[in-house]
């Protein structure tokens, strides 16, 4: 029971993670070919 709490937190975790990091590359991506040269 603990192994599969500790789990599934761990995915919260990372699923949080890789949303946080997934906007910024977005936005990134939706910018960056309005940058100048």
């Amino acid at each position: 029971m603990f192994k599969f709490r500790l789990l599934s937190t761990l995915s919260a975790f990372l699923l949080l993670v890789a949303s946080a990091g997934v906007q910024p590359a977005c936005l990134f991506h939706w910018y960056q070919p309005k940058l100048p040269e």
